[in-house]
């Protein structure tokens, strides 16, 4: 059947063989006309399912800077087709088919006008299809060096060392996922300024040890895996789009695993995500995925092993590494004497060809850990390429950091590297070229203690890295998992980490932190009985955009300092009012009967004259009654000066603010995590009569 755009249908009725030839002519010259017109639609093609597309890393360019011209954006990967479509930020941008390995899209300047960090994606049409991962891009200014703040964010449960990022509750802040010791899922929501909720926690009701996230029944909400190695199973528990999840469905792993961690992609190609383990026999597991959230029994690819000592003992990535559309797995291997990566050929239908493409990094000895990040274009040339750690078992705590760059064809090269174990692959100066994350410890003979600390190997853009990696300090330390985001949406990319502990360690790039600054003038003078005002500046340093507390001391008494506001989320330079009230003196006089006088100081005197006289006067007379009248006149003129002179009950006063100069102190203090930043300033007072 046929279809034309008005909808027409030509059907074709059972026929005689004899009429065969001449209608088939007849259809042919229909079929020509249709297709130089432009509207031809096989609905053979239209039945068969558009797979979930899968973008490569880095985006090309990587990086814009705030308020430049709009531009041309590449995105590289696998599973494209003609009517995919890039996605800003969720807006659909105008998109370019150029292969199935590669879209354009237009970018307006008004998309890159401020800092910030967009979402990419791609969507592909249905029938399957759906909205590849999430790659981001920075709209930031570029940078030669790259600093770091770290906080500490209190989770108030020990954690076990998988940790994930998504926005589980679709307001536009990335979010955290994590692992308990317990078993149990955390999630802590983020608050968009590089600080996080307090966590709530979900029931898996296994034991999981490796996390990740995805949309396993198309909804358009991030859903968790689960890798349960104690029992060999694995847990999905779909997203309701709020930051909370469905009870876990559990189902069991084909074969016992080797490691807990998982893979996803859409490896059969029918629109709905897939999963990937690696088994203890030396197989690959894919458990392809039904689109709501459930999944098939376990296809199982043996991996024939070229060396019957190998071991393959790293996490798993996934790309399209022979560039056939087909996605392939790449995972780490070792064995006595050397340790490198084998790539495992896809066949499209989630099977794999048996035997392993090879390929030795080094050859040194038995390694004690590897590991592989996610494939990504290390030196531009439009090929994958791997990016491997690795320990020797004689090497202390001397990690290494190697590059392998891609043929094309499923092979690899050996490309640089440098010191460390990678952690993540990101452009984090903005330069449009990919650098390394690396940990390394630095207690360099003791791999069991000592503070785990990190560094960045800033790239060149070739394949190659600077020879002086960057150190990354603070009160963080830095765990076994890893993520990325713009955690604080200043359009650098920032990383969160997890280890055994109870805390998660946020590291925000720059040197997040604000400053206090008086406007002139910085000392003011009063009369009691006024107020004092004084202004600040708020200045936050590297897009800090947390809220500041502020407190004022020093005033004297019978005076009051208050701030105008107590508290402010940052959002750029603000200012604040520091107002100092003053106090002036005051007395009220005692209520009396107007009948009473009152002597006044003046005649007090005149008072105490005529009074003596009086006493004496009273001596005159007997003898025998002289003691008497000068008891009683005396204790009369005594009791007379006290009521005329007092102030009289129910008077009041107060002194009011003493004059004098006093020395202000306004702290400003922003808690992140647990840990606290705090600056503070001096302004001066005078307080006249």
């Amino acid at each position: 059947m046929l279809v034309s755009p008005a909808g027409a249908a030509l059907s074709y009725m059972a026929i005689t063989s004899a009429r065969k030839s001449a209608i088939s002519a007849r259809c042919y010259v229909l079929m020509l006309s249709l297709v130089a017109s432009g509207c031809f639609v096989s609905l053979s093609a239209q039945g068969t399912p558009n797979p979930v597309p899968l973008i490569n890393q880095p985006l090309v360019p990587a990086a814009a800077s705030p308020g430049g011209p709009g531009f041309t954006l590449t995105v590289n990967g696998t599973g494209f087709v003609p009517g995919s479509v890039v996605n800003w930020n969720g807006g659909v941008r105008t998109t370019t088919f150029v292969s199935a390995g590669q879209l354009t899209a237009t970018i307006f300047a008004s998309d890159i006008a401020t800092a910030g960090t967009a979402s990419v994606t791609v969507r592909n049409p249905s029938p399957g299809g759906g909205i590849s991962n999430v790659m981001f891009f920075s709209v930031s200014t570029p940078a030669t060096t790259v600093t770091f703040s770290s906080f500490v964010q209190n989770l108030g449960f020990a954690t076990f060392p998988s940790i994930v990022t998504a926005d589980f509750n679709g307001d536009g802040k990335p979010d955290l996922a994590g692992l308990t010791s317990s078993g149990l899922v955390w999630i802590s929501l983020g608050n968009g300024d590089g600080t996080f909720q307090s966590p709530g926690t979900f029931a898996t009701g296994q034991s999981g040890e490796f996390l990740l996230a995805a949309d396993f029944n198309n909804d358009g909400k991030p859903d968790l895996a689960v890798s349960n190695t104690t029992n060999d199973t694995i847990s999905i528990l779909l997203g309701n789009g709020d930051g909370t999840f469905r009870t876990p469905m559990t189902f069991l792993g084909s074969v016992p695993i080797s490691n807990p961690p998982l893979a996803v992609a859409d490896f059969n190609g029918d629109g709905n995500l897939d999963l990937a383990r690696a088994g203890h026999s030396g197989s690959i597991s894919i458990f392809l995925g039904n689109g709501d959230g459930t999944f098939q029994a376990g296809i199982v690819s043996p991996i024939m092993q070229p060396n019957p000592n190998i071991s393959f003992i790293s996490p798993m990535t996934v790309g399209d590494f022979n560039r056939d559309g087909k996605l392939d797995i790449a995972i780490g291997w070792s064995n006595s004497s050397s340790l490198g990566a084998a790539v495992l050929l896809g066949n499209g239908d989630g099977t794999f060809q048996t035997t392993p493409i090879v390929s030795t990094v080094s050859s040194q000895g038995i390694s004690t850990s590897l590991d592989l990040l996610p494939a990504a274009d290390v030196d531009g040339d439009g090929k994958l390429d791997l990016i491997l750690g690795y320990t020797f078992q004689f090497g202390g705590c001397s990690p290494t950091t190697s590059v392998l760059l891609g043929n094309g064809d499923g092979s690899f090269r050996s490309g640089a590297g440098g010191s460390g174990m990678p952690l993540w692959a990101a452009d984090f100066n903005a330069d449009g070229k990919l650098d390394i994350l690396f940990s390394f410890f630095a207690n360099s003979t003791n791999c069991n203690s000592g503070v785990i600390s990190a560094g960045i190997l800033l790239g060149n853009g070739d394949g190659t890295f600077q020879s002086n990696p960057l150190t990354i300090s603070g009160p963080g330390q830095v765990g076994d998992s890893i993520v990325r985001g713009d955690f604080n949406g200043d359009g650098k990319i920032d990383f969160g980490s997890v280890n055994s502990g109870n805390v998660a360690d946020i590291f925000l790039q720059g040197q997040q932190d604000f400053s206090l600054i008086p406007i002139s003038p910085t000392s003011v003078a009063v009369t009691r009985g006024q107020t004092a005002n004084f202004r600040l500046t708020v200045v936050p340093t590297d897009a800090f955009n947390q809220t500041v507390a502020f407190t004022c001391s020093g005033a004297p008494s019978q005076s009051t300092c208050t701030v105008s506001s107590s508290s402010i989320a940052l959002n750029g330079t603000t200012t604040v009012t520091v107002a100092v009230s003053t106090t002036a003196p005051s007395f009220v006089p005692p209520d009396r009967p107007g009948s009473i006088p009152t002597i006044t100081g003046g005649y007090r005197p005149v008072f105490l004259i005529s009074g003596l006289l009086a006493l004496m006067a009273s001596l005159a007379g007997r003898r025998r009654d002289r003691r008497l009248r000068f008891i009683s006149g005396l204790t009369l003129l005594l009791l007379l000066y006290a009521g005329m002179t007092m102030a009289g009950c129910g008077g009041s006063g107060s002194q009011g603010t003493l004059a004098g100069n006093y020395t202000l102190t306004v702290t400003g203090s922003s808690l992140a995590g647990s840990t606290t930043l705090t600056h503070s300033t001096s302004l001066m007072l005078t307080v006249n009569n």
